[in-house]
C-alpha cells in the first residue's frame, strides 16, 4: 500500500489504493494541526512547525488488525519546491493489538546544485496502543544542499512494541 505526496500535496493517482479495511487515512486533517502534542516540541525548529505547518498525513490503524504488507508514505520534494521550507505534521495511531510494517521514505528529486536549496520540516507523532507492534522503517534520499529536520515523538502504551530502522542516503 503507498500513498504518494509531491511538494505537499497527495496524489491520490500515483498511491496505491484502495487501503485495507482496517486502516483509515486523511490528509491535511484539521487534528494534525489543532493536536498539540503532534509538534509538542519546545525547540526552536518543533516551535516553527507548529506555527508554520500546514500539510500532512494522518493514519490509524482499527484494534486488532494486522496489516498484510507494508503501509508506505512517499513524500517527494521536486524543483518545484526549490527554495522554498516545507513543515509537514504526521499523526500515526496504531491500534489495540494491532500490526504494521510502516515506511515512511522522504525522496528528494531537486536538482539543487543548480536551485535554491529547500528544507524539511517535519513532526511526526506516533500513538502506539497497548498491545499493538510496529516497526517504523524510515528512509530519506535527500539532496546534499538540502535540509531535512525531523522530529519523531512515540507513545506506547502497555505491552506494545515500536522499532525504528533508519535510512538516510545524501
Amino acid at each position: 500500500y503507498a500513498l504518494v505526496f509531491c511538494d505537499d500535496v497527495y496524489y491520490k493517482s500515483f498511491s496505491k489504493q484502495p487501503l485495507p479495511d482496517g486502516v483509515t487515512f486523511t490528509q491535511n486533517d484539521a487534528s494534525l494541526f489543532a493536536d498539540e502534542s503532534v509538534a509538542e516540541s519546545t525547540a526552536p525548529l518543533g516551535l516553527l512547525n507548529r506555527m508554520l505547518g500546514k500539510s500532512g498525513a494522518a493514519c490509524k490503524v482499527a484494534d486488532d488488525f494486522i496489516v498484510d504488507k507494508p503501509l508506505q508514505l512517499i513524500f517527494v520534494t521536486t524543483d518545484a519546491s526549490s527554495g522554498q521550507a516545507n513543515y509537514r505534521r504526521n499523526l500515526f495511531v496504531a491500534g489495540k493489538n494491532s500490526q504494521l510494517d510502516f515506511l515512511l521514505h522522504h525522496l528528494d528529486l531537486s536538482n539543487s546544485e543548480h536551485g535554491a536549496p529547500n528544507c524539511n520540516n517535519i513532526a511526526t507523532q506516533f500513538n502506539v496502543d497497548a498491545g499493538a507492534k510496529v516497526n517504523l522503517y524510515l528512509c530519506r534520499q535527500v539532496h546534499a544542499k538540502n535540509f531535512h529536520f525531523e522530529n519523531a515523538t512515540v507513545s506506547l502504551g502497555a505491552k506494545a512494541g515500536f522499532n525504528l530502522y533508519h535510512l538516510a542516503v545524501g
